[in-house]
């Protein structure tokens, strides 16, 4: 999935089964969990989120994160790792 910084912790995400659909995504919107777009954030992970309030990772059955949310997380680590190395 291809991830584009729109603003300070919003990104597009490019979803991986839709073509050229893009998701936005907000990190700073439930913090810590952040927020996104898609069909699956809006059915599920909203709504775990709101009941626990505690964030479950893309993995958990439980999740409070969808993919997009996922890949903007591994994106901004990879980020790190780019300028910690430089």
């Amino acid at each position: 999935m291809n991830v584009e910084m729109t603003g300070r912790l919003q990104f597009l995400v490019e979803s991986a089964d839709r073509d050229g659909t893009k998701y936005q995504v907000d990190m700073e919107e439930n913090w810590p969990n952040g927020i996104c777009q898609c069909t699956d954030f809006g059915a599920r992970c909203q709504k775990t989120w709101n009941e626990s309030r505690k964030v479950e990772e893309y993995t958990s059955p439980k999740r409070t994160r969808c993919k997009h949310i996922n890949a903007v997380i591994i994106w901004l680590g990879n980020e790190v790792i780019k300028r910690a190395a430089h």
